[in-house]
């Protein structure tokens, strides 16, 4: 059992390295043919250099090397004496001529390979954060942030370096085969003892691949523990510190450390103990061939000195075929991961059907369902909702209010069953650009209130102006030094919870949206708090239309009209009356 499971480990070693190589050609198919090509060329300028050493050691008293029976190697002699390189001096100086033109090949090979491994990098980032973007907010929410940020930055980093080991990869193999093409045609015998040596050193280092492949998979588990916890503690950290549960936290963040650790230990030093025992093998394996030949074979010197050289060259790009085996082997998780998030986030182009309508409909919902994970949660939804309207959602806890809005924004996706009809939108551009939505967690980055407020677009002070003062929020404004350029900390830590979402509210404001979505925006605020900023909304009504969700269905007394709903299903419609309350808050 544990054979077939180093088997297939080794297998998958082989065929991500394969996927990996067909994804890099597809991607920079002109890049790499290059880089192939250049490895060719420096492989025979290698090949005429080490001709070359023996060339000129016939310029030695060493007669053994002058008696050479090796047709290629007195063929290449022949060549050399026909271009004037006919003594030591000139030999040398042809020598440095090779060893310049394979350094300078060298150097524009690394910097191919470094532009093709950092671009491949770059654009799996690119791409996954396109697609967490872009993609179906349900999906998103259904990986923890903690791994997603490990996939953007950890995981594709390890990836680059899976680039640079397929690069000297093929790199090797061309090596490999070039040289073995041209010791074959010096001295086959020798050659094949060589050759079935090295073949020997490394299946009987296979074995190590099955434990690099588990402790890879371990390491990429623990570090994406260790993102994912570290966001969870720092974001509830107020808690932590008021609770005094900071070694709560910290017992847990430091068992994972350990672990993380240990993993990554090993798959640092296996390989390293593998390089050093394939490489002590191998020179055993070499002193071997050596007897074998001077005993079995009668080998004359030159022809054995220039294989042995030749070998002896590739030797250390041999060892790291298996080094670059344990790479892959490490890299299989992070690219199965980085595959798995790719192909689940689908980037949807349209999330409504936008049409001219005459009528003052804005929003309409027809026989709308929606099911997630099997189970329904709005069912048969049929609903018109007008034109500047103030249209208030309450029921209890899990009832569907707030995923009625979430639909509305398009979280869920595009479906033929939501219609929103927009002036003056544009053809080509996403409804959402004229949606202001208010979340029950309200979000704010540390920054200033004007950064919080214009949210990466440019308007101008007297437009966030405008915005504060709709939002209820000059008086704060006024008492700060630096007005709207003043920092709300860290989630906005300097300001009580009613600034804070005032704050969110201008942010939606300055936008000037034709729809404001309002998820339970009081639910967290004190009684006065609350009155405050329901006036400020009351001051909206008229002005766009307004959905707002609440529990507490006193909070909807500025609506037009009330829709309750229970278990996902719009069970009544009305308007705000004082007698209700009793009946549903």
């Amino acid at each position: 059992m544990e054979t077939k499971q180093k088997n297939k480990d080794y297998m998958d070693s082989i065929s991500n390295g394969i996927e990996l190589f067909y994804n890099i050609f597809s991607m920079f198919k002109n890049r790499f043919s290059f880089l192939i090509f250049l490895n060719f060329i420096n492989s025979i300028l290698e090949g005429l250099g080490l001709t070359l050493i023996v060339s000129m050691l016939q310029y030695t008293s060493i007669n053994e090397l002058n008696q050479s029976q090796s047709k290629v190697l007195n063929f290449l002699f022949d060549i050399y004496y026909y271009l004037g390189i006919d003594n030591l001096f000139k030999s040398t100086i042809f020598l440095i001529f090779i060893l310049f033109m394979s350094a300078v090949i060298y150097l524009i090979q690394s910097r191919i390979g470094c532009l093709i491994q950092t671009e491949y990098s770059y654009k799996w980032r690119e791409r996954l954060i396109n697609k967490i973007f872009l993609s179906n907010w349900y999906k998103i929410s259904q990986y923890k942030s903690g791994l997603l940020i490990n996939a953007v930055t950890t995981e594709t980093a390890k990836i680059s370096a899976a680039v640079f080991e397929i690069k000297l990869l093929v790199s090797t193999f061309i090596y490999i085969f070039f040289y073995a093409i041209f010791t074959i045609s010096i001295t086959w015998k020798l050659t094949l003892v060589i050759i079935f040596s090295g073949v020997f050193i490394y299946i009987s280092s296979k074995k190590a691949i099955g434990k690099n492949h588990s402790d890879a998979s371990n390491l990429l588990d623990q570090n994406k523990e260790l993102q994912t916890g570290l966001i969870e503690y720092i974001a509830c950290h107020k808690y932590i510190k008021a609770t005094g549960s900071e070694n709560f936290a910290l017992d847990n963040l430091t068992l994972n450390i350990q672990k993380l650790k240990l993993y990554d230990y090993r798959t640092a030093f296996r390989p390293q103990l593998n390089r050093v025992i394939v490489e002590f093998l191998g020179i055993l394996f070499i002193l071997f061939s050596i007897i074998t030949s001077f005993i079995y074979f009668n080998i004359e010197l030159a022809e054995m000195s220039l294989v042995i050289i030749a070998f002896i060259r590739i030797m250390p790009r041999v060892v790291s075929i298996q080094h670059s085996f344990f790479i892959l082997i490490n890299t299989k998780p992070s690219f199965d991961q980085l595959r798995k998030i790719d192909k689940s986030l689908v980037v949807e182009q349209s999330k409504y059907i936008n049409k001219s309508n005459k009528s003052n409909v804005i929003i309409k919902f027809k026989d709308y369902s929606l099911k997630i994970d099997k189970r329904k949660i709005l069912d048969n939804i049929n609903l018109d909702i007008s034109h500047r309207s103030f249209v208030g959602i309450t029921g209890q806890s899990g009832s569907g209010k707030s995923t009625l809005l979430n639909c509305i924004a398009g979280l869920y996706g595009k479906s033929n069953k939501i219609e929103i009809y927009l002036s003056n939108h544009k053809k080509n551009e996403t409804p959402n650009k004229n949606i202001g939505y208010v979340c029950q967690d309200h979000f704010l980055i540390n920054s200033t209130i004007r950064d919080n407020i214009s949210w990466g677009k440019k308007f101008s002070n007297a437009e966030i102006m405008d915005s504060i003062h709709l939002a209820g929020l000059d008086k704060v404004i006024k008492k700060l030094k630096k007005g709207i350029d003043t920092n709300l900390g860290e989630a906005g830590a300097f300001f009580s919870g009613g600034e804070k979402q005032r704050i969110s509210l201008a942010r939606e404001l300055v936008k000037k949206p034709q729809i404001l979505l309002l998820d339970e925006p009081t639910s967290a605020l004190d009684k006065k708090t609350e009155n405050s900023i329901m006036e400020t909304i009351h001051g909206l009504k008229g002005k766009i239309t307004i959905l707002m969700t609440s529990h507490r269905y006193n909070a909807l007394q500025f609506t037009d009209n009330i829709i309750s709903m229970d278990n996902g299903k719009i069970i009544n419609r009305n308007t705000w009356v004082p007698q209700n309350i009793n009946n549903i808050n």
